[in-house]
This record gives C-alpha cells, sequence and structure tokens, in this order.
C-alpha cells in the first residue's frame, strides 16, 4: 500500500482550483503534500501557497526555475506544464501544455523534487499542523 502523497514545484501558484483540490486532498483524505516555490511566488499577491500551508502542507522555498511547474501524484503519475500552477491564458500556445507522465518517471520526478526541498540552501516553513 503506498501512502497518498503530492509534490508540487511551482514558481508561483495561482490557480485556486488547483490549490482547493489539493487542500481537500489534504483535509479530507489525509494526503501529504509537499510544495517547493520561490521567495517570489510567496510574495505574489494571487499566490495560493498559504492557503496549502495552513491546514499542514511542508512548504519549502528555493529557486524554482520561472518556467518549471510539476505536480508528482502518489510517486506514480506526474503533471507538468504551467497549467499545473496558473488558470491564465497564456500568449504562447505551446506554453499550455499539460503532459503526464506514467510511473516510469514519477520515482524519479518525486526523487528529484526531494532532493530539491533537501538541499541545504532551502528553507522550510509550516503555518498549520497535523
Amino acid at each position: 500500500h503506498t501512502s497518498s502523497s503530492i509534490y508540487l514545484a511551482v514558481p508561483t501558484l495561482t490557480s485556486l482550483t488547483v490549490a482547493d483540490a489539493i487542500r481537500r486532498a489534504m483535509v479530507e483524505r489525509g494526503v501529504s503534500v509537499y510544495v517547493i516555490t520561490t521567495v517570489q511566488g510567496l510574495s505574489h499577491e494571487a499566490d495560493a501557497t498559504n492557503s496549502l500551508a495552513l491546514p499542514g502542507a511542508q512548504v519549502f522555498v528555493g529557486d524554482v526555475p520561472q518556467d518549471y511547474f510539476v505536480l508528482v501524484l502518489d510517486k506514480t503519475t506526474v503533471l507538468a506544464g504551467p497549467l499545473v500552477a496558473t488558470e491564465a491564458v497564456l500568449e504562447d500556445q505551446s506554453m499550455q501544455t499539460l503532459s503526464v507522465t506514467d510511473a516510469t518517471n514519477a520515482e524519479q520526478y518525486a526523487a528529484l523534487l526531494d532532493q530539491m526541498m533537501t538541499e541545504p540552501n532551502r528553507y522550510q516553513f509550516s503555518l498549520g499542523g497535523q
């Protein structure tokens, strides 16, 4: 039995739909959530990361590239592309791609995000608690 988890790496999280779905997964189903974002992302007026930290998501701040949007579900499925974090219509149509990767790459993505979150130049904050 694999424990349920969501790993999210985004420069900023402005999709209220995505944030609400992640928050419901945490609160209603006990899913563990790990987010890495940027200082700029956290200070963005439309950023929804704090709404995930309040119910207990572990939020890490570090160097997430501006074009890096990755969500890993249960270490088996990877969603990638700007639509992971934003609902805005983007000028560049190629940037609206949302790709789904199967389990063969999901473990590698989860390990990469885990490494991004545990490197010494990162720091973590938590507003809530489980």
